[in-house]
């Protein structure tokens, strides 16, 4: 499950998408995904989101937007919000440091 994540991070990544793909009930995926990494899923998929992004913004010039919807969030505001969650910085202010 954690590599098929990290291998898809542009799709639509989802409790209830991954439950099914994998044929298993959501609360038990939710309970054994949440028993083997610590994490929930969606903050498990948010936080390989934002560190993919960061690979972006440090190795090329797109632009915010671009990198967003490469790691799977087609909204601006959104990404920069979850961004600012687990780097406590806006994308653009951590690709000037």
């Amino acid at each position: 499950m954690v590599t098929y994540i990290e291998l898809n991070l542009m799709e639509r990544l989802s409790l209830s998408y991954l439950a099914n793909m994998f044929h298993i009930s959501h609360s038990y995926l939710s309970t054994l995904f949440k028993n083997e990494t610590g994490k929930t899923i969606t903050d498990y998929i948010n936080q390989k989101r934002v560190d993919q992004a960061c690979l972006y913004l440090r190795d090329t010039d797109l632009k915010v937007i671009d990198i967003a919807s490469r790691v799977g969030i087609n909204d601006l505001n959104y990404f920069t919000k979850i961004f600012k969650k687990y780097k406590k910085m806006t994308p653009s202010h951590y690709r000037q440091i």
